[in-house]
């Protein structure tokens, strides 16, 4: 089963990830990555929300405003890539 993961916005601080896509190195480890951009500045987390992705990259604040949209979202954080400056 292959997992779609798909950018927020691209950004140099997101090179380990493109790193790691254009080595292949997902299906050395036996993950099926299909690579997607999100469809619009800061709209990822609806691809999340209408089964369209199943993971995303970006900050929290995504996820902090999909909850004020909606309580009952089921987003979660579950990585940290950028610890200083993510503006950077």
């Amino acid at each position: 089963m292959a997992i779609v993961l798909q950018e927020s916005l691209r950004g140099l601080f997101y090179a380990p990830f493109y790193a790691a896509l254009a080595l292949d190195a997902y299906a050395e480890d036996g993950v099926e990555v299909h690579f997607s951009e999100a469809p619009g500045f800061g709209n990822a987390p609806n691809s999340l929300a209408q089964g369209t992705a199943d993971v995303v990259w970006g900050g929290p604040m995504r996820v902090m405003t999909m909850y004020d949209k909606d309580p009952g979202c089921d987003l979660v954080c579950f990585c940290e890539v950028v610890t200083r400056d993510p503006s950077s």
